[in-house]
This record gives C-alpha cells, sequence and structure tokens, in this order.
C-alpha cells in the first residue's frame, strides 16, 4: 500500500529559510568603511530583522572575534543605556 502524496502546499510550509549571518562577510564590508563598528552594525542591512539586543551582540562577536584586525580605542559612547568602546578598522 503506498501513503498518499504530500502536497506541495505542505512542503512550501515547513521549509523555513533562515538567513545566517556571517560574520566575516561584515568584518570585509566594515574594514571598507571609516565608520565605528557599533554604528556599522547598527546601520547594517542584515537582509532580514535583527533588533538592537542581537545587533549589540554581533558588535561583541565581532570583537573578541576580529580583536586583531581591528583598532579598539579607549573612549566609549552610548546608546540605549549601553556603553560601548569606539571600534575602527585599522
Amino acid at each position: 500500500m503506498l501513503a498518499e502524496s504530500i502536497s506541495d502546499e505542505l512542503l512550501e510550509n515547513s521549509v523555513e529559510e533562515e538567513i545566517m549571518i556571517n560574520l566575516e562577510e561584515i568584518k570585509n564590508r566594515f574594514i571598507a568603511t571609516s565608520d565605528n563598528l557599533f554604528d556599522f552594525i547598527i546601520n547594517y542591512d542584515f537582509l532580514k530583522e535583527v533588533d538592537f539586543n542581537e545587533r549589540v551582540t554581533i558588535y561583541c562577536q565581532m570583537a573578541s572575534q576580529y580583536e586583531l584586525e581591528l583598532k579598539i580605542e579607549n573612549k566609549y559612547q552610548i546608546n540605549n543605556d549601553i556603553e560601548y568602546a569606539l571600534i575602527y578598522p585599522k
């Protein structure tokens, strides 16, 4: 006995495309700017909804993973009660 075929609609609804955030790509785009890292990430178009807290996490990941490729200054700014170091491309 054969099972019924699965409808195309059911297949389409069960496939959710998740856009992964590629830190290497973000770093490469950032290096080509003169912006500070926090402002760059706050204004970056991730092609999906990325809220403020997620953007802060990405800022921290970038600062940690690419520390040697970045110039981390001893100057700070505040945005939404978050104090952050000014970080620029080297």
